[in-house]
């Protein structure tokens, strides 16, 4: 099923609201087709926000949501709604606690346990459930060492019943 997420919290599916993300989408697409922007893309939008940009020349490139492990393979029809429509889904805050990691994912049983089976971390664990699942992750560190282990996630492949857990 497709997402309803923000639909009844933000009225993105009533109809002034949709003219004023289409408003908003058109500046996007102006400043998109005078290349000032490489890509164009949203944040957030459930499938009543992305129906407003239906039929738009320019379409969303990319949908940034909410997506860690412990949501499920498919929270609110992101991934769905965002291969239906040809979109790129990322993922921001992947750690959870709105970028600075949450504790049963930075310091879980899970996660670890799993780290452990695969001599990884469990955030590299975190963001391997995330790529395992085709979409791309956003991460964030000023520290070096953390950047590189970030990217450290391709030498390995997390088994089907390891993927069910972090579910």
């Amino acid at each position: 099923a497709e997402s309803k997420c923000f639909a009844g919290r933000t009225g993105c599916s009533d109809p002034k609201s949709c003219d004023m993300i289409k408003a908003q989408w058109s500046a996007v697409s102006q400043a998109y087709a005078k290349k000032q922007l490489k890509a164009v893309g949203v944040s957030n939008y459930c499938s009543a926000c992305l129906a407003c940009l239906d039929g738009q020349k320019i379409p969303p490139m990319v949908n940034q949501v909410h997506f860690q492990v412990g949501m499920g393979p498919d929270p609110q029809g992101f991934r769905t709604l965002a291969k239906k429509k040809g979109i790129v889904l990322q993922a921001w805050s992947p750690l959870g606690e709105g970028g600075g990691g949450s504790d049963p994912i930075m310091h879980g049983n899970l996660t670890n346990s799993l780290g452990q089976k695969y001599n990884k971390s469990a955030v590299q664990i975190a963001l391997k459930w995330i790529v395992t699942r085709n979409v791309s992750v956003s991460t964030k560190s000023s520290n070096p060492a953390h950047l590189a282990q970030n990217m450290n996630i391709f030498d390995f492949e997390l088994e089907a019943d390891d993927m069910k857990a972090l579910d």
